[in-house]
């Protein structure tokens, strides 16, 4: 039997991106269905496309897949923006990917550890200056919980946009005002949500004493040539015409309506903007053990 493993299967249709990593250099067809035979996987990824963007009534979407340290296939589906027939392009296009974002928060994280300024085993109330957090549990908040969703922090959505960027706390104030003691001992448990990461992108600013989008802008992006992505949520003019419009789609009126543009109190969890290509470059250098070209 053929032994295929796809490592890493991102389907994320609010952002309309997808990002997939093949990591076998065997031709054939996966034990998913997806071939890996690059003369055979455009027609799949088509129809692929074709068929899920219909059925879940998406406008744009974008697919880029590495395998062996490059690009093996990268397409872009529909629209970025349907009021001016813009298509997406998976070079040009920027999307806003959400949780997708937590990734290079951790990266970000575990840089640090790699450099021997941080400890993934100590309690995160250590490095803490401004404020520490009340851990009502023996067992400490170890950095590495951060990281895993093992913190034990309550799951709570209330205040996580807000519409205008005037109304943005700094991280600093948004965890001092909401984070409570964890609700469950920590490490025991894995409950998804975005206190840890946000905590673990704060700790990233105390430990290198820079803000938290510089840090990921200087230490990930730039190394990488991601030129095409940031953590800051007030986008430049270039990155501003390049972005997908997020869209609802109104079924009784059979109609894509675009929504307003949301910041998120919580960069680490879920500013990121970037574009497939850009992603590509992460994932082969994660692939590549932290080294692209």
């Amino acid at each position: 039997m053929l032994k295929h493993l796809i490592r890493k299967v991102i389907f994320f249709l609010v952002a309309n991106i997808v990002f997939i990593t093949l990591c076998t250099p065997v031709m054939g067809e996966t034990e998913t269905g997806i071939p890996v035979d690059p003369q055979t996987l455009p027609d799949f990824v088509d129809d692929f496309f074709a068929k899920k963007m219909l059925e879940h009534h998406v406008p744009g979407a974008a697919v880029i897949i590495v395998k062996d340290g490059s690009v093996l296939f990268s397409k872009g589906y529909g629209y970025a923006n349907i009021e001016n027939d813009i298509p997406v392009d998976p070079q040009k296009t920027i999307f806003r990917v959400a949780s997708v974002s937590k990734i290079f928060t951790i990266a970000g994280v575990l840089k640090l550890e790699e450099q021997g300024l941080l400890d993934l085993n100590r309690d995160i109330n250590e490095y803490l200056e401004d404020f520490k957090v009340e851990n009502n549990h023996e067992e400490p908040l170890k950095i590495k919980y951060l990281l895993t969703h093992t913190d034990g922090f309550e799951t709570r959505d209330l205040g996580t946009f807000v519409q205008d960027p005037a109304d943005l706390l700094s991280l600093k104030e948004v965890l001092k005002k909401d984070l409570n003691s964890p609700v469950q001992t920590p490490g025991s448990k894995i409950t998804y949500g975005g206190y840890g990461t946000a905590l673990a992108g704060y700790l990233i600013s105390q430990v290198k004493n820079e803000p938290f989008e510089e840090y990921i802008d200087d230490n990930i992006f730039k190394p990488l040539h991601m030129d095409n992505s940031t953590f800051h949520q007030v986008l430049s003019d270039s990155m501003k015409e390049n972005i997908a419009t997020v869209y609802n789609y109104e079924e009784d009126a059979n109609q894509f309506v675009p929504t307003q543009f949301l910041y998120v109190s919580t960069a680490p969890t879920g500013a990121l903007s970037t574009t497939p290509e850009d992603m590509g470059i992460f994932m082969i250098a994660l692939l590549n053990k932290g080294q692209y070209g």
